[in-house]
């Protein structure tokens, strides 16, 4: 039967003990790992090797397969692997294992992020006994004393601003030749990664995730502090949407000088405002154009303006007018439209001077929402089942204009499940969908004693006389045969809305 060996090389000479250490020197440095016991000859083999480097003896996968899953051969593997790492200088590593202990303080987890300067891990703080998140500067950002110097002005400045929707710094450390600050550790979601969802975001809960990040920023204007490099990948939404502002490495105070050469470029070309590519001293209407520009895509799902390069997108910023927000999201309210466009005006003069105008505005806007909104639940509403995009979209838009509150569905399955949650006045379907075809649907709908009563009106191409005939035997209220008039539709659905009773949702 195949056996392992610990092994840890330490001296030049050989010293066997069966079944538990043996020591040399490895390339100047101790070195834990563990071998496999050929059982054919005795010799001794790195655990991943297939065959006895001595004989030639095949290494049973199988007897390799059972020590591998051991758990205290797993749990012994991780130790020396962290064990490892101490004989290295921290520095020379690309990443700290988890398990790996910093100062005897901060127990390194997982690794959660990468940027150009820096990596940040989750760690256990052990004297604390609480999660932190620690921010490592890169080595080789290290020899550079500018980034070091802005690295120790994020911890300056970002302990100056005392704000639930700010991300809390504790401390600055240095170890062997690596410099990094300990954080609150945010478990949640990047902005930049739900904005690539964004659609499924009710408009309410990104007018609130705006006034967030609004009173954040605020927070710093307060204390002179100018971000100069929001975006949303650094901005975190942690429990119930809330954003929490993190990142103030290029951060400064209003009254300072940038300490980069002449020339440098600090901040994110997309979310860059106009006077930052010309060379003028950025303060905070810069932050707000930055917020002008997330808010348009939290709005839209996309940034104003993007290029190839940070040239490009630069000329697009100094010379390009964004379009209507309105254009992109139908449904976005004209104020919220026009606080947007007034935050990416070129000129910092026509601008917003301070946040907190902006933020008030805001609040206007969630209130108007709020109404509209609860005007909305007072408009009958149609459901309209049919996988042709175009159809939906062609009787949406006459419904909508007729003064109806329209849902879509682009399947059966879909359909039920917006029937049973929103509970329609007037189901419109067509017959041919996948997933569930309109018969099966309507049987259903039949059998269901909150819905049965509720019209069902069928659009289809099929114009076979006994198939019409067998769709209103199961009580469907009319058929329509495609294509159709839309405007006789329209005044059909209207005219059985309004003969059914008002209470038909309750």
């Amino acid at each position: 039967m195949t056996s392992t060996v610990l092994l840890t090389y330490s001296s030049d000479s050989v010293i066997v003990y069966p079944g538990k250490r043996k020591s040399i020197i490895f390339q100047q440095r101790k070195v834990n790992v563990l071998m496999i016991i050929c059982p054919h000859c005795g010799s001794e083999n790195d655990d991943l090797a297939h065959y006895c480097s001595a004989c030639g003896h095949e290494l049973s996968s199988r007897e390799k397969a059972k020590i591998d899953t051991d758990p205290l051969f797993q749990k012994e593997r991780k130790r020396l692997e962290i064990e490892e790492t101490f004989k290295y200088p921290l520095s020379t590593l690309k990443t700290l294992p988890s398990g790996h202990l910093l100062l005897n303080r901060y127990e390194i987890l997982k690794l959660i992020g990468k940027g150009g300067m820096s990596v940040v891990y989750k760690a256990h703080d052990v004297i604390l006994d609480e999660m932190v998140a620690l921010k490592i500067l890169k080595p080789s950002m290290a020899e550079n004393q500018d980034m070091v110097q802005r690295f120790k002005r994020e911890i300056k400045l970002g302990r100056k601003i005392k704000h639930p929707n700010v991300c809390h710094i504790y401390d600055f450390g240095f170890v062997e030749e690596l410099f990094f600050i300990s954080m609150e550790f945010l478990d949640g979601t990047p902005l930049s990664k739900t904005i690539s969802n964004i659609e499924s975001l009710p408009l309410d809960v990104r007018v609130e995730i705006t006034r967030g990040i609004l009173e954040a920023i605020a927070a710093a204007h307060k204390e002179n502090i100018i971000h100069r490099d929001l975006k949303p990948s650094n901005i975190m939404l942690v429990t119930g949407y809330k954003p929490v502002i993190m990142d103030f490495g290029i951060s400064r105070m209003a009254r300072e000088s940038d300490i980069t050469a002449a020339g440098d470029l600090l901040g994110t070309p997309i979310y860059m405002a106009p006077d930052q590519f010309t060379g003028n001293t950025p303060d905070q209407r810069s932050d707000i154009y930055a917020l002008g520009v997330i808010f348009y895509e939290l709005f839209t799902g996309m940034p104003p303006f993007t290029g190839e390069t940070a040239i490009e997108i630069a000329m697009k910023h100094l010379k390009n007018t964004p379009r209507k927000p309105s254009k992109l999201n139908p449904d976005i309210p004209v104020l919220i439209e026009q606080i947007i466009l007034k935050c990416l005006e070129k000129e910092p003069g026509q601008r917003y001077q301070t946040v907190r105008e902006i933020l008030q505005l805001f609040r206007e806007a969630k209130s108007s929402i709020v109404t509209r909104e609860k005007k909305e639940e007072t408009l009958k509403r149609v459901l309209i089942a049919d996988d042709d995009y175009n159809i939906r979209t062609l009787l949406g838009v006459a419904l909508k204009k007729n003064g109806l509150d329209v849902i879509y569905a682009q399947n059966g399955h879909e359909a039920l499940s917006m029937c049973l949650e929103g509970k329609p006045d007037v189901i419109v379907t067509d017959l041919m969908m996948p997933q569930m075809d309109g018969l099966q649907m309507i049987e259903f709908l039949k059998d269901n004693t909150l819905l049965n009563k509720t019209p069902l009106v069928v659009i289809s191409a099929k114009s076979d006389k006994d198939y019409i005939a067998y769709c209103k035997s199961m009580g469907i209220a009319e058929y329509f045969t495609k294509p159709f008039d839309i405007q006789k539709f329209v005044r059909y659905i209207k005219s059985i809305l309004q003969s059914k009773p008002s209470d038909s949702k309750n």
